[in-house]
């Protein structure tokens, strides 16, 4: 390989080095003084001052520290240690200062920036300033956080109205669904009536009748011949379908056909083949209805052609039958052979019959429907010209082309001679129907001598509809009449006054029909739901039987129910229980003794409330309550006050009943913020002011206080919001409210919030898209998967634990779980005085809770689809970025963007970190054991994990470890101090005791058990106490008995190349060159273990060795068959030594060399021993990680590593003797040192180890890498 031309190249380097140089011994750089100062001696180390602590030799400031966002987890689960700039962010090392990744901020970038400075509708807060926050309103609770985020996760607290990550969408009102009130008192009053349909008829007559006559002629056209009688058959057709007027039998409207008629067919007679009985077979109704007579006739026709024959006469007579008749019309004709002859008809007379149009006028003025329209009602008069010949289809077109006159079904009648009747049945109109009108005559007219042709309307039946009062009842108070047809708001009126302490009532009104698909079949039925809002008592409304004031009338069979629990009606009824949704009620307590002076401040929601005087009224508390925005109405009831005021001597209860705040108020307190001048006081000294809060707390003299549990939904759970506008669009049968929630005709329409019911539900919004079911009795969807919405209307967006969100506190229910760093550690709850413990939920802590795009993202209802904001990814925007975008080449030259860590990392999770253990004995990563971190950034905490061990250049072994938020710095090689007096170090760093510095000059070797000998020359000797911890190279041992395959090795998380089993120890393609191959190995020395097969020797002008096992020299020949290495002086790189077989170079040039018979890596030796081999680290210092086996397909046997001795040598940046530039990953060493081999020597490793033996040595630059060292 070169070794002596090698060697006589460094030597001509530093030779010519000595000529222009002095040697002089210092520290690097002088220190950088003032930063630091040298102390000379046998060592040169600085001692640098703060803060230019951060390299050796005081060239860089150190940078503040802050819990690392992104780290390794510690074995004990613990995380987020000390880290300079936070990992987020760079150290400037000329300032001190840190230079923060996008995203972060402070001078340690501990903070996270919020997004977009929340568009100016929030404030940018702390986790754990958010979770101590409260005001009731925009800090809904409040708590108590201390993970390790909570100084460092900054968010948004969007101002009242405004959400979203950066605050720039719109909240829209909230308000509360009044189907979902939970178990609450439900009544019903349902009111019946049987249905009828109001049938009306219209006659079209005339006076005077005249019957249509229609002839048959048979005619033989060759009477000479002598054939008479005339032999053969006919039929006769008679088509309606497109006959009208007075034509009974033309009602049929189809095509009919008589029998086979004989030519000498008699005109009538009993045997069934007469003229008469063959129109029977039109008509069963005809044979009564026509007269036959039949003559025979002879005659010339119009081309003078003698013929003769029969001809019949046929009168249509009788009322059914009257009318302008269709025309006979012959078929089927059948003459014998050799015969001419020909039948025709034809109309002698026809039937007289009205004709002409009727205007046929609806006047809505008259009669109205008592309960509205089946759609819209129209006020007035209007008319439809309709022809005589109309067919019924046609008839139910023009009628309900009337305004108000919504689906009629007609029959047409005809009823003989020249009338008509129409028959009109209402079947889509509610009750009395107003009558319909004619226009006599103005447009009818006759046909044939007609004369006076009349139109009347005539009443068949009257449409049933319900009329009359009804009275309620309850317990011994009774409401006055209410009509058949109240509405729900006098209802609600009527039944809240019959209790004054009810808190609310919620009515809603909807039409009743029998058949709920056919709702034209009303007959004026209403149906009334009963919701008591602010009880949890059970009730019982009922009916008051009483003709004066319960009187239903209008229809057959009218009556009236009321539904409850026990005895349902409309199945919506129940009994209340503690689930029910109640307004919140406070109680204020004041006594003092006359005269009282004084005055009261109080505060709610955060605000000072206008100031009150002792004889303040309860219409003066009232409107100071409701003076502050976030309170829209309240109702106050007072107790043992006669005077009205707000204290007395004898003391006051105040019950106030929050009507328009759903949820849990915060309570009204005392106001300690106000000004001085404006404090609480009362006097003479006899005075006491209470609030009291909470379920089921009593007034001193009535009243009960309760928590408010009607639940807040953004448009009341029925309506969509505008996140652009803010504004709700309500769904169908919904609408504005008024502020309370009741519906109350005074209040109406002043909250868009979406609460109020215009209509009576009985289905979902939008009947769910089809996207979900609906469920009753509240008519909720519940959204198939993938879609939600109030409506379904709207694709779901995944979900994931919120970076940023409000802590809550959580009873402590005795199920809690105590964890490391519990995101809450205790929460007190400011409204109820309770104080609550850290707990999980869901695996969530009581903050971080799952939320659409984890809170950091918009969720595109369209496409389900979120758009996350900068610095956050994945699906559910649930995770941070990594820092570190490198520029790629794509397809064509195309320039791409490679996600994070710039190339020289990979992004994992901090759950992924945990999982990549540290070596107990280097801290290096490398798949291992699972550590214990369950923290709530497990999955959704990013960062980069560097790559280890890279390729920095300039010299082929040169490595070093990428490391920061995005990868782009790298740590310079390390090495001994070449100055200091080599120490042994253990495994947290110590130094053991030092070397002697006084050894002899010959080589020492020192054997696994401690064991020293020197080789021949020197004198043997046993080495000293201190000798024997000296400073040493790892080693480690292989051992394998397989007899064919081949394994792929690990160390600190690099494979190997594939390495056979027969793969010899040494030689360009041996087991040192492949593990030579991983970048976490870069230099080491390979040999068998088998101590009887190790020999070691010098080389002068023959071939000797020593044997370190039987401690004495032995002269031979170098077997053919052993391998040797050379190396030199003070290497601890062996080079292969060819000896007799070509050797560069003479054996004296040789100073010194080991030698063993040829071995495999795995295999059996002639004692049966496996194959064992000894991996010495040679550039990589202190004590290493087991190589392990990554994967294998041996057969016959095992392979087994082991570590024979745990490296002790130092391993100091750049070996304390240079500068190492963090950009390039390269020391740049100080005058005097140049890169080592690891042992002082020159070498590859880059990491300034090496002192030069003259001053200004430099080692030549080195080959091209994939070029060792070694092959100089």
């Amino acid at each position: 390989m070169g070794g002596a031309a090698a060697a006589r190249a460094w030597a001509a380097v530093a030779l010519a080095t000595v000529l222009s140089f002095p040697a002089e011994a210092t520290c690097p750089y002088h220190c950088h003084a003032p930063r630091g100062r040298c102390t000379l001696g046998s060592e040169n180390v600085c001692e640098c001052s703060d803060p230019w602590s951060a390299a050796p030799d005081c060239s860089r400031r150190s940078c503040p520290q802050g819990p690392a966002w992104f780290d390794y987890p510690q074995p004990d689960g613990s995380a987020h240690q000390l880290a300079e700039c936070s990992n987020a962010g760079y150290c400037d090392g000329s300032t001190g200062v840190c230079v923060c990744q996008p995203g972060y901020t402070g001078d340690a970038c501990q903070r996270s920036v919020c997004v977009a400075d929340c568009s100016g509708h929030g404030e940018c807060v702390s986790i754990r300033e958010r979770a101590e926050r409260y005001d009731g309103m925009q800090y809904k609770y409040k708590a108590r956080y201390s993970s390790w985020d909570a100084d460092m996760n900054f968010g948004c607290a969007c101002h009242e109205g405004w959400t979203g990550p950066d605050c720039t969408m719109r909240l829209c009102p909230f308000g509360d669904d009044p189907m979902t009130q939970g178990t609450k008192e439900i009544q019903s009053v349902r009111t019946f009536a049987d249905h009828r349909d109001e049938v009306q008829s219209i006659l079209l007559t005339a006076d005077y009748d005249i019957d249509e006559v229609q002839v048959v002629r048979v005619q033989d056209l060759k009477p000479a011949t002598g054939d008479f009688p005339i032999i053969g058959t006919f039929a006769l057709i008679f088509d309606t379908t497109d006959a009208g007027g007075a034509c009974k039998i033309c009602a049929s409207k189809a095509v009919a056909k008589t029998t086979d008629i004989a030519m000498d067919a008699a005109a009538t007679g009993s045997v069934g083949d007469s003229m008469r009985e063959k129109m029977q077979d039109i008509s069963p109704s005809v044979i009564d209805q026509v007269t036959v007579s039949r003559v025979d006739v002879t005659g010339t026709d119009s081309g003078g052609i003698p013929y003769e024959g029969f001809e019949w006469r046929i009168t249509f007579v009788g009322d059914d039958i009257g009318g302008n008749v269709p025309q006979l019309q012959v078929t089927d004709l059948n003459i014998a052979s050799g015969n001419d002859v020909k039948v025709t008809t034809w109309t002698e007379r026809e039937g007289n019959e009205v004709n002409g149009t009727v205007s046929v006028v609806f006047d809505n003025t008259i009669s109205r429907p008592a309960g509205g329209c089946f759609s819209k009602c129209f006020d007035g008069k209007f008319n439809v010209t309709v022809p005589y010949s109309a067919r019924a289809s046609e008839l139910d077109t023009l009628i309900e082309s009337l305004p108000n006159i919504n689906q009629v079904s007609t029959e047409v009648r005809y009823i003989g001679g020249p009338g008509v009747l129409w028959l009109i049945t209402f079947t889509r109109n509610y009750g009395d129907t107003a009558e319909l009108e004619c226009l006599h005559n103005t447009s009818l007219s006759g046909y044939n001598n007609i004369s006076n042709p009349t139109c009347d309307v005539t009443t068949i039946q009257d449409g049933y509809f319900l009329n009359g009062t009804f009275a309620l009842r309850l317990g011994g108070a009774v409401t006055p009449a209410l009509p058949w047809n109240v509405t729900r708001e006098a209802m609600a009126i009527a039944i809240d006054a019959l209790d004054s302490t009810f808190g609310g009532i919620n009515v809603t009104r909807g039409i009743y029909v029998t058949d709920v698909a056919a709702p034209w079949e009303w007959t004026g039925a209403y149906e009334w739901v009963v919701t008591w809002i602010g009880l949890k008592e059970d009730l019982k409304l009922e009916l008051v039987v009483d003709a004066n004031t319960t009187e239903l009338n209008g229809a057959a069979n009218e009556d009236i129910a009321v539904g409850t629990a026990a005895r349902p009606v409309t199945f919506l009824e129940q009994d209340a229980d503690e689930t029910a949704e109640v307004n919140e009620v406070q109680i204020l307590d004041c006594v003092c003794d006359q005269p009282c002076a004084g005055s009261v401040t109080l505060s709610l929601y955060g605000r000072i409330l206008p100031r009150l005087s002792p004889n303040s009224s309860l219409l003066d508390l009232k409107a100071a309550i409701e003076s502050i925005p976030e309170v829209d109405l309240v109702n106050i009831t007072g107790f043992s006050n006669a005077s009205g005021t707000l204290c007395d001597a004898d003391g006051v209860t105040h019950a106030i009943t929050f009507l328009a705040n759903p949820g849990n108020v915060p309570p009204i307190t005392l106001s300690n913020s106000a000004p001085m001048s404006i404090r609480s006081y009362l006097s003479p000294g006899n005075e006491s002011f209470l609030v009291r809060h909470g379920d089921f707390r009593n007034g001193t003299h009535g009243g009960m206080s309760r928590d408010g549990s009607r639940v807040l939904q953004e448009c009341s759970g029925r309506g969509f919001c505008n996140r652009v506008t803010g504004e709700c669009a309500c769904y169908s049968r919904w609408g504005d409210s008024d502020r309370v929630g009741v519906h109350q005709d005074a209040g109406f329409g002043q909250r868009k919030d979406c609460s109020r019911s215009t209509a009576h539900i009985n289905d979902c919004p939008a009947s769910c898209l089809g996207r979900g079911l609906c469920r009753g009795p509240t008519f909720v969807c519940a959204c198939t998967s993938g879609f939600t919405g109030y409506a379904c209307e709207s694709r779901t967006c995944p979900t994931a634990a919120a970076w940023f969100d409000e802590a809550r506190p959580v009873p402590d229910t005795g199920n809690t779980t105590s964890f490391v760093n519990s995101a809450v550690l205790s929460a007190t709850d400011s409204a109820s005085g309770v104080t609550y413990s850290a707990h999980r939920e869901q695996g969530l802590t009581s903050s971080h809770r799952l939320a659409t795009c984890g809170g950091q993202g918009v969720c595109n209802g369209a496409s389900g689809v979120c758009v996350c904001a900068e610095g956050f990814t994945g699906s559910d925007c649930g995770s941070t970025t990594c820092s570190g975008q490198s520029l790629v080449k794509g397809q064509g030259g195309t320039e791409l963007f490679a996600e994070g860590c710039s190339g020289h990392g990979s992004c994992i999770s901090m759950g992924q970190a945990a999982n990549a253990s540290r070596d107990a004995i280097t801290k290096e990563s490398y798949v291992g054991e699972v550590l214990p971190y369950d923290e709530w950034d497990k999955d959704k905490n990013f960062g980069c994990s560097c790559e280890r061990a890279a390729y920095t250049g300039p010299y082929h072994d040169s490595r070093g470890d990428y490391f920061g938020p995005d990868c782009k710095r790298s740590t310079c090689p390390a090495g001994a101090d070449p100055e200091r007096t080599e120490v042994a170090v253990d495994a947290d760093g110590n130094r053991l005791v030092p070397y002697p510095s006084t050894l002899p000059v010959s080589p020492i070797e020192v054997s696994s058990d401690g064991r020293a000998f020197n080789v021949p020359g020197a004198g043997t000797r046993n080495l000293t106490r201190e000798a024997q911890v000296a400073p040493r190279f790892a080693r480690q041992r292989i051992t394998c008995n397989a007899s064919s395959g081949f394994v792929i090795m690990d160390f600190k998380g690099t494979p190997s190349v594939f390495i056979l089993s027969n793969t010899s120890v040494t030689g360009p393609k041996g087991i040192e060159a492949s593990l030579e191959s991983m970048n976490a190995m870069r230099d080491v020395s390979v040999h068998p273990a088998t101590s009887t097969r190790l020999y070691t020797g010098w080389f002068r002008n023959v071939t000797t060795f020593y044997d370190s096992n039987l401690n004495q020299t032995n002269t031979s020949i170098v077997p053919f068959n052993s391998t040797c290495t050379h190396r030199l002086p003070d290497s601890r790189d062996y080079l292969p030594l060819h000896g007799a077989d070509g050797v560069e170079g003479t054996s004296s040039e040789l100073e010194s060399a080991e030698c063993w018979p040829f071995q495999s890596l795995c295999g059996v030796t002639s004692d049966g021993e496996p194959h064992a081999v000894d991996v010495t680290f040679v550039s990589e210092h202190g004590r290493q990680p087991p190589i392990k086996l990554l994967s294998s397909n041996l057969k016959g046997g095992y392979i087994s590593f082991q570590t024979v001795v745990e490296g002790s040598k130092e391993s100091v940046e750049c070996s304390r003797r240079g500068a190492c530039d963090l950009n390039l990953g390269r020391c740049v060493c100080a005058p005097q040192f140049g890169s080592s081999n690891g042992a002082f020597d020159e070498g590859p490793l880059g990491d300034c180890g090496h002192r030069h033996a003259l001053y200004g040595f430099v080692l030549p630059d080195m080959p091209a890498a994939g070029r060792s060292f070694r092959d100089l």
